[in-house]
């Protein structure tokens, strides 16, 4: 068992949505080693995101998985599927929408939370007897500079937040700080959004193609079964970011 980890719990299977930020900004080739093989942000991702889902299904094909684009808000742009092959479609055919200066925060769990009902119950029937599915938002987030805005308010997000079934990961893909660029604003803006228990999970690189992987492999962990992240000390072979 992995250091600090709990004891096992009921596996429940995962509704999934991963929140994609499409700015200019995810074309970025900071991730690039050489102009031979010059993959930007959104190229990792997609790729990412393929290989997360053919994983998550190889463990059990009762997940599903949702699409949320974020722009300068948040629009919802795949419904559940357990069809792997349909969400590496939709997935192949994101792209860039253009430059945003600000980002409405409260969108994205408003347009959540129209769509999902989370189930009724207490933290101790969830670890005693599960639930038909876990909810969990992945934000996939790509602005060096534009800390995110609560809008419209904060009333979806702690809604959701206050249930034992509901979670939310962040991953930030980001430029060096500098001059025009505030990482660590956003960063701590994202780590405010905690789930029950605090049981979220939040990473953030910069150019590091090793972390990114290791990122992605770390979110492939059913949140039941997982010890929060300060205590999850995954043994790695050492190697060069």
């Amino acid at each position: 068992m992995v250091a600090g980890a709990l004891p096992l719990r009921p596996f429940v299977p995962e509704r999934i949505v991963f929140c994609i930020d499409l700015t200019n900004e995810i074309n970025g080739l900071e991730f690039s080693r050489s102009r031979k093989n010059s993959f930007s942000r959104l190229d990792l991702v997609k790729h990412m995101l393929k290989m997360f889902v053919q994983s998550k299904c190889r463990m059990s094909p009762r997940h599903e998985y949702g699409i949320i684009c974020l722009t300068d808000s948040a629009v919802w742009y795949q419904e559940f599927t357990s069809d792997i092959d349909l969400f590496i479609k939709r997935v192949s055919n994101l792209a860039a929408q253009g430059d945003f200066d600000y980002f409405n925060m409260s969108s994205l769990f408003e347009t959540y939370a129209k769509k999902v009902s989370l189930p009724q119950l207490s933290p101790e029937e969830l670890r005693r007897n599960g639930t038909d599915f876990l909810y969990r938002v992945i934000m996939i987030y790509s602005r060096s500079a534009t800390i995110p805005e609560w809008t419209t308010g904060k009333e979806a997000v702690e809604r959701l937040t206050a249930s034992p079934a509901f979670f939310f990961d962040a991953l930030y893909l980001h430029k060096k700080p500098g001059k025009d660029s505030n990482p660590q604003g956003v960063y701590d803006f994202l780590t405010d959004v905690e789930s029950f228990e605090g049981n979220s999970y939040f990473a953030e690189t910069h150019q590091s193609l090793r972390r990114l992987y290791l990122h992605f492999t770390l979110l492939l962990a059913n949140p039941m079964q997982r010890p929060e992240q300060d205590k999850f000390k995954p043994a790695f072979a050492k190697g060069k970011e």
